[in-house]
């Protein structure tokens, strides 16, 4: 298999282990379809066992999306339930990206339910081939997201992203 290829080749010369892993998680990406995971910040950090600071949640999930064969990963948090528009300004929406992470910080008066549902028709408009992963426990998002499959795969609820999906993206658990 390539990924055996890969890992003798990386032995013969002399390859370090970190070389080894980043050659073997890219091999296993190969033919996959890219995918999104679109995580609602708010609701995972609204579940028992979770983190519930999302500075923490960012730092937590960060990593993930830095490994060679991740997928994109956009966290999204609410906007601050005060009247957009009113006086004062309010808070306007705040974006960081690295590598594959993407941290949203949504405007005042702006839903992250509102933005997940326009990245899903963004990302599906890009390409027939796009995969989206959504994790929420909204259920009338996860019916919305649902009704555009096949570009949304799975609606995972955040208690068991937590618990089953987070410690094998991060390498915690093997399947």
């Amino acid at each position: 298999s390539l990924l055996q290829t890969a890992i003798f080749f990386c032995i013969i010369h002399s390859g370090s282990m970190r070389n080894i892993l980043k050659i073997a998680f890219t091999a296993l990406a190969v033919g996959k379809k890219p995918t999104t995971w679109l995580l609602d910040g708010n609701n995972i950090l609204g579940q028992k066992g979770t983190p519930r600071d999302a500075e923490v949640l960012v730092q937590k999930l960060k990593p993930i999306a830095e490994l060679p064969a991740s997928d994109a990963m956009i966290l999204v948090f609410d906007g601050s339930r005060s009247s957009a528009g009113g006086e004062g300004g309010g808070t306007s929406r705040k974006e960081w990206s690295q590598g594959h992470f993407r941290h949203v910080q949504l405007e005042d008066g702006m839903t992250a339910d509102e933005f997940i549902l326009e990245e899903i028709q963004t990302i599906a408009a890009e390409s027939k081939q796009n995969r989206i992963k959504l994790v929420t426990a909204d259920k009338r998002l996860r019916s919305f997201a649902l009704d555009t499959r096949p570009t949304v795969k799975t609606v995972v609820n955040p208690k068991v992203f937590w618990r089953k999906y987070f410690p094998r993206m991060s390498g915690l658990k093997i399947r």
